[in-house]
């Protein structure tokens, strides 16, 4: 059996809890790569990533006892995340066409240099 059919599977709760409870304006998940977009998400600046986790994915994701990765949480069964996997984008509506093309190649960059981005959080103002 293909791995890409056992992720959807094992992933199948994990989107529904997300449609369910977090509600973001975009989901989309290819395998194990995931994409949310916010609009005008509530989190701290002193530790963006850790307080929008808490505020928005506190059913579905939670930090490891290890505080190493997180675990995407779904009844019972645990899916673990490493944390520089998993980024924070942040775009504002005054940002200019050519700042927008800076920020997607970073994250495409990225992506390529993690082997595989988990998770993508978008936040739009």
């Amino acid at each position: 059996m293909s791995s890409a059919i056992i992720a959807n599977w094992y992933l199948s709760d994990f989107d529904t809890c997300i449609g369910d409870n977090v509600r973001p304006v975009y989901y989309g998940r290819y395998v194990d790569d995931i994409i949310m977009v916010f609009k005008n998400p509530k989190f701290d600046v002193i530790d963006p990533v850790g307080s929008f986790i808490k505020h928005y994915l506190d059913k579905a994701l939670a930090e490891s006892s290890e505080g190493a990765e997180y675990v995407i949480n779904v009844d019972g069964n645990e899916l673990p995340m490493q944390k520089d996997k998993l980024i924070l984008q942040y775009f504002d509506k005054e940002h200019s066409r050519a700042g927008l093309e800076v920020s997607r190649k970073s994250l495409m960059n990225e992506a390529v240099r993690l082997n595989s981005c988990q998770m993508i959080i978008s936040i739009m103002n």
